[in-house]
């Protein structure tokens, strides 16, 4: 007999124990003063988005508007507590895309409400915190542990988390028994994850990583049943009052639990920041195990990356060689991007019938945010994928506006 213990059972335990144990300290008012002189959040994106995709008749149109609302309390005894509801539905009745509606693309945004965070936190000393309940997680970039925040159901994550940061060091060991989906699904799961970082100096953070991952709902499933180590190094470097050096490496394995599968990972990024632009170059590699499996990142936020279109949310089992080139500025206090993908198989692999995949298209993403009086934003969003051998040509528009307080 399997027993689920939840982190937020967690969370909820500790906070009745708590007060029902303070009796001392009633006296001055002290747990109720942390109550009310908590602070409120409101969180507020509304999104237009369309897709046309090849091989489907139908153009798929979304407006849609998620809200957040939060509360996080003062704190009593070391202890602070969080919670955040969240709603996302369709407005104006632009609702034409699937899996709303069969014969159109995939916009994943469906219509929902949930609780969206809701944690107990509790700091020991200066730099040691627990936190146990539903939670946001995000590690190093997200490219393996994120909350994906573009889609307008945020994933978060029913764990304990402890965290330790000091003199330059920061570590953090969690355990996740319950993904919460940006389908508004939900996954049992008993993930282990373990982040440890050291700033070196002045040229940038050095990170060794252990994630193992085990999905409870499907045990024979190779993406969500893996063991990843991996290192990491992300800097930047003054190279006079006006240029600063980028750089960022990476490197991870992973062997899965069900067929022994390993693949590799690699990231090696290069650019410079001047004063008016900034520009990047790039190359990331999800490794292929012999062409019958590609490394995977189930929990990342992985719209940020191989391109906006999201053709490679699932690493195809040649694997995945993304070259790509950016260039960012700001005018007028308007962040303008540009980025450019050339995808290729890391091993050739068969994606239907006879045919061998190899070349994977390319794609160009577009950007311009315009924030406004610090609390309000506005901007367009532009993804265009070119297909080769794998997918379908796609593209993708968005215009949104959102407001935070």
């Amino acid at each position: 007999m399997k027993f689920h213990l939840s982190p937020i059972a967690i969370a909820i335990t500790i906070a009745s124990a708590t007060a029902s144990n303070a009796g001392k300290t009633f006296a001055d008012d002290s747990f109720y003063q942390a109550i009310s002189s908590g602070t409120a959040t409101i969180d507020v994106r509304t999104r237009y988005e369309s897709v046309d995709q090849d091989g489907i008749d139908n153009t798929a149109d979304a407006l849609t508007i998620r809200t957040k609302l939060g509360y996080k309390t003062g704190d009593y005894l070391g202890f602070t507590g969080f919670i955040e509801m969240e709603d996302s539905r369709t407005i104006a009745g632009i609702d034409d895309y699937a899996p709303n509606k069969s014969g159109y693309p995939v916009i994943a945004d469906p219509a929902s409400t949930n609780l969206n965070q809701a944690y107990l936190n509790y700091q020991f000393t200066e730099g040691l915190d627990l936190r146990a309940g539903r939670q946001r997680i995000i590690l190093d970039n997200a490219r393996f542990v994120g909350n994906v925040g573009w889609r307008q159901n945020e994933q978060t994550f029913d764990a304990v988390k402890a965290s330790y940061g000091a003199n330059n060091l920061t570590v953090d060991a969690v355990w996740i028994s319950q993904v919460k989906t940006i389908t508004d699904g939900t996954l049992n799961t008993n993930h282990a994850l373990f982040n440890a970082s050291y700033q070196l100096a002045n040229i940038g953070k050095l990170t060794g990583y252990f994630y193992g991952l085990d999905n409870q709902d499907d045990s024979n499933d190779n993406a969500t049943n893996s063991d990843t180590y991996g290192v990491r190094f992300a800097g930047s470097m003054a190279l006079n009052d006006s240029i600063k050096l980028i750089y960022n490496a990476e490197y991870a394995n992973q062997k899965t639990d069900v067929d022994n599968y390993n693949a590799d990972y690699i990231l090696a990024e290069i650019g410079a920041d001047f004063s008016l632009f900034s520009i990047k170059a790039g190359y990331e590699l999800l490794g292929s195990d012999d062409a019958s499996y590609g490394f995977q990142t189930p929990l990342a936020t992985k719209h940020a990356f191989n391109g906006w279109a999201d053709k490679f949310l699932s690493t195809p089992t040649g694997g995945l060689q993304d070259s790509y080139i950016q260039a960012s500025t700001k005018v007028a206090g308007m962040k303008l991007a540009a980025i450019y993908h050339q995808y290729d198989a890391d091993q050739a692999f068969n994606c239907g019938g006879s045919d061998q995949c190899d070349s994977l298209g390319d794609e160009i993403n577009l950007l311009l945010v315009k924030p406004l009086a610090k609390k309000y934003k506005v901007g367009v969003k532009y993804a265009a994928y070119s297909a080769t051998d794998f997918a379908t040509d796609t593209d993708k528009v968005w215009l949104w506006g959102e407001m935070k307080f």
